[in-house]
């Protein structure tokens, strides 16, 4: 494994998880709902709701100067349920030793969410992990400019001082993996979240854990 100094890591599924503790059909409703009200066509059936906000500034019939407040009346009912949702998420296993593995080789890491901050800051505190991030970059920064957009990705590594061929990213998504490949960051995979192992691989992950503890021995193993 090559030398790192910056690792790039996605938050809900990768480090944490949320699946049981956010109503996410709901919360995909009412940002369906919200974006029409505001002159967004949402034709998709797709009911994710981070999915609807990213593709919803592509069918936008409103007036184009008020698209960001628009746009921000249904990103902020979803950041209601993620907040509910940070109040119950668990950390993933493996999660502690994990960051405790980049921390000890003194690998800096940053947060690349499609979350809203709020709920990404109130989790990451409630689970005791905020320290061992230097940067948190979450939709609140990007817009709709979510992964596979490399906007996340640049504005994570300039805040760090990453270089590419010095970073790697983890994330549990095919959205994930494209987004570090894009911005040449080495892309890992991990399992048990949006994609399937294959599905990570095909999008151009390097390799997939099974497991953070899994990544963490890997880690320890090769810099230790």
């Amino acid at each position: 494994m090559a030398a790192y100094s910056s690792a790039l890591l996605d938050f809900d599924l990768t480090l944490v998880d949320m699946s049981d503790a956010v109503d996410w059909r709901s919360a995909g409703i009412e940002v369906r709902r919200i974006l029409v009200e505001n002159s967004f066509e949402v034709s998709s059936l797709d009911l994710l709701p981070v999915s609807l906000l990213r593709e919803s500034v592509n069918f936008d019939r409103g007036p184009p100067g008020s698209r960001r407040e628009r746009w921000m009346r249904a990103s902020g009912r979803l950041c209601d349920f993620e907040e509910e949702g940070a109040e119950k998420a668990v950390a993933n296993e493996g999660c502690f030793e994990f960051l405790e593995v980049l921390r000890s080789n003194l690998i800096t890491a940053a947060v690349t969410s499609s979350n809203c901050r709020s709920a990404i800051i109130r989790c990451a505190e409630r689970l005791g992990m905020i320290n061992f991030f230097s940067s948190i970059v979450t939709r609140d920064e990007v817009l709709w400019e979510m992964k596979p957009n490399t906007k996340p990705i640049k504005m994570a590594m300039k805040s760090i001082g990453a270089r590419p061929e010095n970073t790697f990213g983890l994330g549990d998504s095919v959205v994930d993996i494209r987004a570090f490949s894009a911005c040449m960051v080495t892309p890992f995979g991990i399992t048990g979240g949006m994609s399937t192992s294959d599905e990570l691989y095909d999008a151009g992950a390097v390799k997939v854990f099974a497991s953070l503890k899994q990544a963490a021995d890997e880690f320890r193993s090769r810099t230790g």
